[in-house]
Formats: C-alpha cells, structure tokens, sequence
C-alpha cells in the first residue's frame, strides 16, 4: 500500500513538473533562447552533412541550411516586436542559406546536437516544440526518479536545492533548445546522487550510480563548463562523505571515473579553450588590477541576474519584474544564510570549494578577456553552480557533530514561506515573458493575441495550467519537506542518520 501511494505521489509530482516546464516551453517562439540560431542549426547539422538539412558550405566553417532556421531573429533586441514577425518565416521551401553559426569548429560538445538531430522535420516549429518538451520531461522523471533513489534525509538537498534557483532563469533554459537546459538538469541530479550513492547501500545505491552516471553524460554531452562543474560537484560530494576505511575507497571508484571523464571532457571542449585564451577580440578596457577590482564589485550581477535581476531573459531583452527576483533573491540568500551555521570543516571546505568555482571561473574569463562585468559572461553559465553551491550549504556531511550528520534543516515556517514567494514569482515571470512575445501591452493575453501556435491551449490557459503545476509541485515538494524536517527533529540522536543505512 506504501509502495502504491509512492509511486501515484511520484506520478502526480512528474506531470506537476512536466507542466510547468511545458507551460514555458510554450510562452515563447521558436528562436527566443539565447544563440537559438546557432544551437538550431547545430542540431540540424548534428549528424554531419545530410541532403536538405545539412550542407557543405563554400568553405569552413560555412554551412547551409534551411532558411527557417533564422526565424526568430525577427524580434530579437527589439523588445516592443512580438512573436507575430516569425509567421512569415514559418513556410517551408527548398531553399538553403549559408551560416557559420554552426557547431561545425566543436565549440560546444557534439553529443547534445546529435542526439536532438534525430528529431529533426520539415517543420522548424514542430521540431522546436519536441525538443523543449522532452527537457521538460526529462528535467521532471529525473528529479522523481533520484528523489526516490535518495535516502530522506537527502531529499531536501536535491529537490529545495533546484526549487530556489531554477525560477526564472532556469525554467525558461531547462524548457529551451539551449544546451544549458542539459548542464542545469544533470547538475542538479549529479552532486546529492554522488553524496547519496556514497552513503547508501543496496539497490538504492546502484540506482544512484545509474543516475549519477547518466548525470554526468548529460554534463559532459551540454557545455564544456558544464563538465567542469561536474568535477567540482563530485569532489564536493566525496569531501562531504569521505570516510577514512576501506569501503569509501571502493564506493570512491565510480566517483573518481566521473571526475577522470569530467576533466576530459572539459580539455576537450573548445569553449573552455577559447575562454582560457580570453573571449574578446577588442583592447581591454582597463589595467588587470582595475579589471579584477571593478569586476570583483560587480560579480554579484551575474549572481542575481540567474534570479531576473538586471539581465533579461531571452536574448537578455525580457526583463522581470523587481518581484520576481526580490521574492527569489530573499529565498535563496535565506537558505544559504541559514546554513552558514558551523557543521565541521568537511563542509566548510566543499562549500567554499564551490564558491571560489562560482567567483574564479567567471572572473579569469573576464579579465583574460579584458571586458567587465556585462559582457562574454551571462549568468546562465553560472545557474548550474548555483544549483549546486545551494545544494551543498544543505547538504549533510560525515564530521563528527549530530548536526553535520543530518545537515541544514529549514523550519517549517521558512520552507511554506519559501514555497509562496516561489510560487508566486514564478507565475509572474511566465506572466512577463508570455506577455512580451503575446501581447506587450495587456495582461490578459487572450484579450490581444499577436502571436501564438497555431494549435494547443490558449495564451490564458497556458499560463493558467503553468501557474498552478508549479505550485502544485512545490506544495508537494513542502509537504515532504517539512515531513522530513520534523522526523529529523525528532530523531537527532539516531545512529541511522551517521551511516549509509537507507532511510
């Protein structure tokens, strides 16, 4: 009966999720991801040259493809022109125009382009919408799946860790054709599927080697940084779980291969060649000591522009509402501030681990690029990290203190305030983003459609079902939370809790 009300809570908390995400991958048109013109005909030429898909160009690193695939340039830069000007890219014809923003030079992994080549159609509105909902849903079974592989006591790190960060940046990225979508997605499930594959035992625990694996292939198969950051995610988790006998050592096997493939995979990512050897082109705008002065001051922009502060979304040009980020901002520091609390040097030392991770690698690219704050660096290529520098400040660790054994534990008040801000703010920025390419001047979109898909559930509708899945998953994930919370409270001093016994 257990294992039957587990799994329809699982079922129900997947399609929660997977409606939400696919509210978003509705409210915008196809282009309207950063560099979508790039990542469409990557994947478009993802298999390599293929007769009206993908074809040689005049010369390197020029291809040509299908003249849809620049479709949603119409609008970009220009925030007041909606999704209405794409219409007339939406026919379908023979013809081929030439591009070099294409993935012809390896700068970005080819795994992620080959697989969605194989959704590929005629229709470029079609294939976009494919793509979208299958990171919705694989986002959704990932997160069900390795909330139930985790012991309880590490399910908050898992899924409050995602929740606080993923609104609004990362529901719109994990909902897009970017390949970011795949880096937030494994990052979130690899550093507690890592802690919790080393901490269990049994079925659980090759269940969680399975996800972990298939985390890190995701890593690695996305961004060049994205496989860095898995690196510095599994270290996290060993520093958290290390134990001095001969066990860890074993279980530290599949660990360790990760960490050997993440740091292949990042020596072999053009992104991270070209980011080393700096990203401009141009005369750098000042001294190095001005440069990592000004840019020191100026980082946490790129922090809270994850949270729809400064930085749009889009092509950076749909901007949120002050309420968004305040409410998401508030969440998030609170969290973290409250797991400042000492709980050993294990922690100390992977939490700032990760957080020198999240200052160095933006600052060396800003200044060997000689540019500020504002510019090569967006914060979509930090969310990742984010997601895991939460995940770790709640994380359990093996120091000798009852309360590292059980980690960061959020009162019931401060996770059901958590969840409304959440969810508030995001039904406000899927509000603001629909709103940009629907109707710029109303708020009740039906009201003036200027552009929608030609099928499916209205403008209204859409936001409607997206609003309320997303709160629906969140009063889930509230509920099991506090549940958790308070079993902890009541069991501190059970040994349970400073082994791998599964929970």
């Amino acid at each position: 009966m257990k294992s039957a009300r587990s799994a329809l809570w699982g079922i129900v908390s997947a399609l929660a999720i997977f409606l939400s995400l696919g509210a978003w991958s509705l409210a915008s048109p196809v282009g309207s991801s950063p560099d979508d013109n790039f990542h469409l005909a990557s994947i478009w030429c993802g298999q390599g040259e293929r007769e009206g898909l993908c074809e040689k160009g005049d010369k390197e690193p020029w291809r040509l493809v299908p003249h849809e695939l620049s479709i949603g340039l119409c609008y970009v830069a220009q925030p007041r022109t909606t999704g209405k000007c794409t219409q007339e890219h939406l026919v379908v014809t023979d013809d081929m125009v030439p591009t070099k923003n294409v993935n012809s030079k390896g700068l970005y992994p080819p795994g992620y382009y080959w697989i969605y080549s194989f959704f590929v159609t005629p229709n470029v509105a079609v294939t976009t919408l494919a793509i979208r909902l299958t990171n919705a849903a694989l986002f959704a079974v990932l997160m069900v799946a390795t909330w139930f592989a985790l012991p309880s006591r590490l399910r908050p790190v898992l899924g409050w860790a995602s929740a606080v960060t993923v609104v609004p940046l990362g529901m719109f990225l994990i909902a897009s054709i970017n390949p970011s979508s795949w880096a937030i997605t494994s990052l979130a499930v690899l550093f507690p599927s890592v802690l919790g594959f080393l901490q269990t035992s049994g079925k659980r625990r090759i269940v969680l080697g399975v996800l972990s694996a298939l985390a890190a292939l995701m890593a690695f198969s996305s961004r060049g940084d994205a496989a860095t950051y898995a690196a510095v995610s599994v270290l996290a988790a060993m520093v958290l779980a290390f134990r001095a006998d001969r066990s860890f050592l074993k279980r530290a096997i599949l660990p360790a291969i990760i960490m050997i493939a993440a740091g292949i995979a990042t020596l072999s990512a053009g992104q991270v060649g070209s980011a080393l050897g700096g990203l401009s082109t141009t005369e750098p705008v000042g001294s190095p000591a001005m440069l990592v002065v000004q840019n020191l001051l100026n980082l946490p922009s790129l922090i809270a522009g994850a949270f729809g502060q400064t930085w749009g979304l889009g092509w950076l040009e749909t901007m949120m509402p002050p309420l968004v980020w305040a409410f998401v901002i508030f969440v998030v520091a609170g969290t973290v501030f409250t797991a400042l609390r000492w709980q050993g040097w294990r922690k100390a030392l992977a939490l700032a681990g990760v957080g020198a991770t999240l200052v160095v690698v933006p600052m060396y690219i800003l200044v060997s690029s000689g540019v500020l704050v504002g510019s090569q660096v967006q914060p979509r290529y930090l969310l990742p990290l984010l997601v895991v520098f939460v995940a770790v400040a709640l994380a359990p660790s093996q120091d000798a203190t009852p309360s590292a054994r059980v980690g960061q534990r959020l009162s019931a008040m401060q996770i059901i305030v958590g969840g409304v801000l959440l969810v508030t703010a995001n039904a406000v920025a899927l509000l603001f983003t629909m709103r940009r390419y629907v109707a710029p001047d109303y708020l009740y979109l039906d009201s003036h459609v200027d552009w929608w898909w030609a099928v499916g559930p209205s403008p209204m509708t859409t936001l409607v079902v997206g609003a309320l899945s997303f709160g629906a998953a969140l009063a889930v994930l509230v509920a099991s939370c506090v549940r958790i919370s308070v079993r902890m409270q009541e069991d501190d001093d059970q040994p349970r809790y400073a082994v791998s016994a599964s929970v």
